[in-house]
Formats: C-alpha cells, sequence, structure tokens
C-alpha cells in the first residue's frame, strides 16, 4: 500500500485554495450521505423525522409564513423538511449538489415541493420568495467570499419582509485557539459500510486550525478494506460569531432579527441537549 498520501501530505493548506469541503457532488459518495440522512437512529446528515416535525412550528413561526407561502430550502437533501413543511400547507423550492438525495426528493413525489439538483452557490434561486433556510451547519463550509454571495442571493430571493432562518455551527466546537494546530490526532475502525466506505475500513483523522482565518480544516484519510489506496476526504469550516454574521447580513441587505440556541427546544432526555451543536440565526429583508 502506498502511504505517501499520508507521509507526504501538505502539513498547511491554504484553506479553500489548497482544500475542498466534502464530495457531496459524487455519486458514490452521495449515495453512501443519503444511507445516513434516511437513518432514523441518529441526526448525521439531516435530522430524524421526529426531530423534523418537531422543528417545523418553530421554522413556520419564525419565518412567519402564511399559508401557502413559498420556502427555499438551501441544502435540502433528500426533502425531508420539504416533506413536512408540505404537510403544513407551504410550497417548497428546494437546491442540493447531492444527485442522489435530489432524485430521492423528487421520487417521493411530495405536493407543491421543486427539487432542483445544483451547488447553492452558483444556482439560480427564484423570486419573491416568503421564507429561505439554510441549515445544519452548511453555511460554515463556504469559503467568506462565497458565504457573502450567499447571502446577497438568498438577499435578492426574498420578498420585502421575507426572512431567513441560518443555522451555524457552533463555536464551541472549533478549537478556536492562539496558536495552530495540526497533526493525526485520532484514529477508528468501522465493520460496515457508512459515509466513508462501501465496506469495513480503518480511518485517519487530522484536525488543522488557522486562528487567523478562524478556519478549522478536517482530513480523513480512508483504508477501505482490501483496497491498496489512502482515499483522503476534507472538510474545510468557518468559525462566526455574531458580529460577523451580522455584519455580513447587512452587507447583503438583512437585518438580524433574534438568535436561538437550537431549532426547537429538545426532549429533557435527549442527549442532544448535552452539547451545544449550533446557533441560529434569523434575518430579515428591509421592505
Amino acid at each position: 500500500m502506498d502511504i505517501a498520501p499520508v507521509t507526504l501530505r501538505n502539513r498547511m493548506p491554504r484553506p479553500f485554495i489548497e482544500t475542498d469541503n466534502l464530495p457531496w457532488h459524487q455519486p458514490d459518495f452521495s449515495r453512501r450521505a443519503l444511507r445516513e440522512q434516511l437513518d432514523q437512529d441518529h441526526d448525521s446528515g439531516t435530522r430524524s423525522e421526529s426531530t423534523i416535525a418537531r422543528q417545523i412550528p418553530f421554522i413556520v413561526q419564525q419565518l412567519r409564513l402564511s399559508p401557502g407561502d413559498t420556502v427555499l430550502d438551501l441544502a435540502c437533501g433528500p426533502g425531508l423538511y420539504a416533506k413536512h413543511l408540505s404537510a403544513s400547507g407551504y410550497s417548497v423550492i428546494g437546491i442540493d449538489i447531492s444527485p442522489a438525495a435530489i432524485e430521492y426528493a423528487r421520487a417521493m413525489c411530495i405536493p407543491n415541493c421543486e427539487f432542483v439538483l445544483g451547488d447553492v452557490r452558483s444556482a439560480d434561486y427564484p423570486g419573491n420568495i416568503a421564507g429561505a433556510m439554510l441549515i445544519y451547519g452548511v453555511f460554515n463550509t463556504f469559503s467568506p467570499v462565497d458565504a457573502q454571495l450567499v447571502l446577497r442571493k438568498i438577499s435578492k430571493s426574498l420578498r420585502p419582509g421575507g426572512r431567513l432562518i441560518l443555522e451555524l455551527c457552533d463555536r464551541s466546537l472549533f478549537y478556536c485557539g492562539e496558536s495552530t494546530v495540526s497533526g493525526i490526532q485520532g484514529w477508528w475502525c468501522s465493520d460496515r459500510g457508512d459515509l466513508w466506505s462501501d465496506g469495513p475500513y480503518i480511518a485517519l483523522k487530522e484536525r488543522l486550525y488557522y486562528p487567523g482565518e478562524r478556519v478549522e480544516v478536517t482530513r480523513y484519510f480512508i483504508i477501505p478494506q482490501g483496497s491498496s489506496e489512502i482515499v483522503e476526504y476534507t472538510e474545510t469550516c468557518v468559525s462566526y460569531d455574531v458580529s460577523d454574521i451580522t455584519k455580513m447580513l447587512r452587507r447583503a441587505g438583512l437585518r438580524r432579527v433574534a438568535i436561538h440556541p437550537d431549532l426547537a427546544p429538545c426532549p429533557a432526555d435527549s442527549a442532544d441537549c448535552a452539547t451545544r451543536m449550533f446557533t441560529v440565526v434569523v434575518a430579515e429583508k428591509s421592505n
């Protein structure tokens, strides 16, 4: 086996220049991701049906939707939120880069829902939208330039008074130290297929933190059983605080109106209550 991808790797690649993000657009990765998204035993990649059902009233309230309004669901995944919004009387236009997720969403034939295969950074958005949502920390994976571009596109898409729900990875999930961190920091193995491989594998994980840019790069080196090659995946995320987001929203013509710790209160016996994973920002387009 050639171990050069690990031993000769660039120890400190330049974020968003020499690093990328997970290949949701690739058919095989997309197919494995969909399998994880549909697994009701966890909330990885998206949320379980029960969690989504609990969050929908909050989403409707924060977006101030009226019956028949249209919601733009960016990075919509397999359409699970769209299904619940449709059942509550709303129309949804979902955009996602994953071919497997969009195929699944379309196959559900959800009333008053349209699903578009595309990258939310470059796709065309419809106009006169009542509300938009970009959740599960997807915004953090965009470069700052692309993130600002997406906010401007959302603002242009919203009707006056329309609202956006932006769910960010909470800053507590990032290293956020004053020094650069690098090196292989962990490993695990799996005896079955999941997001990373179709079958058993061993994985090495490396986290890099760039304090000046407040960017964290996570690299995964996957060694599938029976393979002579190491497969590398990279995830690049930007850590934002409330001040950062407020300024970015303002530049896009949006006004921050609320901040929440979650899309909905979690049950008291839920393990999700112990660790804060996200921060929810609600913004509004000026009239």
